[in-house]
């Protein structure tokens, strides 16, 4: 018994274990990001979602794989997932029009309408002639009047 536990711990130790650790691989990291638009692009959505975690897990850093990943939840109507995954690109680039747009839109999916207006308004603030912005925050004040 004693050479089993010590045969499982050394596998352990040898690498033989998998682990959910990230690893740095810039090249893994982009190609399974470009997978995964690949796979938006045919509207796989739960298979893109399952490659921009992997380019995660490759190590990308860039606000654009939790931009994609969120707008793939979003197709799957998992919006308060979503939600999470543009609030994760925002906290990288906290300019991201397009994050703060997807988050309002996703917001509103939610009836969470103070919010997504917060969110357009972030984009007004950002780019004061957005007119998708303004109409979205139209839209949501029009159906409360």
């Amino acid at each position: 018994m004693k050479y089993l536990f010590l045969l499982i711990f050394l596998l352990s130790i040898s690498g033989y274990a998998t682990t959910a650790a990230t690893v740095d691989d810039p090249q893994q990291a982009a190609a399974w990001f470009d997978k995964g638009k690949d796979l938006a692009s045919m509207s796989n959505y739960g298979e893109a979602i399952s490659a921009y975690d992997k380019s995660l897990e490759y190590g990308n850093k860039d606000e654009a794989v939790w931009l994609e990943k969120g707008k793939a939840l979003a197709k799957l109507d998992k919006y308060a997932e979503a939600v999470k995954s543009f609030e994760k690109a925002i906290e990288i680039k906290s300019d991201d029009i397009d994050a703060w747009t997807q988050k309002g839109d996703a917001l509103n999916w939610l009836g969470k309408d103070n919010e997504a207006l917060d969110a357009y308004d972030k984009v007004l603030e950002l780019d004061p002639k957005n007119s998708v912005a303004k109409l979205k925050k139209n839209i949501i004040l029009n159906l409360h009047n």
